[in-house]
């Protein structure tokens, strides 16, 4: 999920060798071994003298005839490589192939995004993305830049690439499995502030001493995503709600999250929104904002083709 300031509290909006085994089938032939003739032999036979007039023989000219081999010409494809954290920014969509009213929210892709675990990290009270990937044996990875979009929802693509399509699907399968824990609730709570282990619920001048009280609701939807080897949606509905100095804050934000292999790499198209607070004198009720499973797949469908088709050409797909 997002490290950024939750929208819903004050002032806050803030990634063969074929080894060709030539199996040279060496044929090895033993020829028989040639009998002796003596040169003279004794008999009782008297010597008998034999004329013998040779005809002249006519030898025939030799003709060489020329063997013409035909050899067909085969195109072998190239191995893909893996990919590096280059090869994954380099894939990111730019600025001029993003959708009419997105806007950039400030967060700057990372290659190199720390690895957390426990309540708020996660799914679930579980481990974030990074974690899961190195978990899987992930090589690099990018989180995208973060943009606005005009929904008052935020969205970001981000990128995993492993070394066979083996640890690619542990990664799929490690999110599919934390994702679905608490699909009846998960209950934890967190000081306030500001980055792993807090939440920030008020803004930087204002209860900074509050306690807040959380609960996690997960799903998980399989989905089919044409070309894609395996799809699927997570929801994650937060519930928060704090009593600081005799007055009730709380809200709720939804993290919608697609993933989708292609081979060695997973993209994850990410959209966030946040509704419902109270609690708070200046809200903004135009921010009342919750993602669906069908927004997060329209976005993926607009960016994911643009960065399939970088990779492939940078021959890591």
């Amino acid at each position: 999920m997002p490290a950024r300031s939750n929208a819903m509290l004050i002032g806050a909006v803030a990634v063969a060798v074929a080894v060709i085994v030539g199996l040279a089938v060496v044929l090895t032939r033993d020829d028989p071994p040639q009998r002796a003739v003596p040169a003279n032999e004794i008999t009782d036979e008297p010597a008998v003298t034999v004329s013998t007039t040779l005809a002249p023989t006519t030898v025939a000219p030799t003709t060489t005839i020329p063997h013409t081999t035909t050899s067909a010409t085969t195109t072998v494809a190239p191995v893909a490589r893996v990919a590096t954290a280059d090869n994954l920014v380099a894939a990111l969509p730019t600025v001029l192939e993003l959708p009419v009213g997105w806007e950039f929210s400030g967060d700057f892709y990372n290659t190199a995004p720390e690895p957390v675990t426990g309540p708020g990290s996660g799914f679930c009270g579980g481990d974030n993305a990074a974690a899961r990937a190195l978990a899987a044996g992930a090589v690099a990875m990018v989180h995208g830049n973060g943009y606005d979009t005009p929904e008052f929802g935020w969205t970001s693509t981000d990128l995993y690439a492993f070394t066979s399509a083996e640890t690619s699907k542990m990664f799929m399968t490690l999110t599919r499995d934390q994702a679905s824990t608490c699909s009846g609730g998960y209950e934890y709570s967190l000081p306030e502030g500001d980055g792993p282990g807090a939440y920030d619920g008020f803004s930087d001048e204002f209860g900074n001493d509050a306690t807040w009280f959380l609960t996690d609701v997960g799903q998980v939807l399989e989905l089919g995503v044409p070309g894609a080897d395996e799809a699927f949606g997570v929801t994650v509905s937060s519930y928060s709600y704090t009593n600081y100095q005799d007055a009730e804050y709380g809200g709720t934000s939804t993290d919608v999250v697609q993933y989708e292999r292609h081979g060695r790499v997973v993209f994850v198209t990410d959209l966030w929104g946040g509704c419902c607070e109270f609690g708070y004198n200046d809200l903004d009720p135009a921010f009342d904002y919750t993602p669906t499973v069908e927004q997060t797949n329209m976005i993926a469908q607009q960016i994911n083709p643009i960065v399939l088709q970088r990779l492939v050409a940078l021959n890591v797909i």
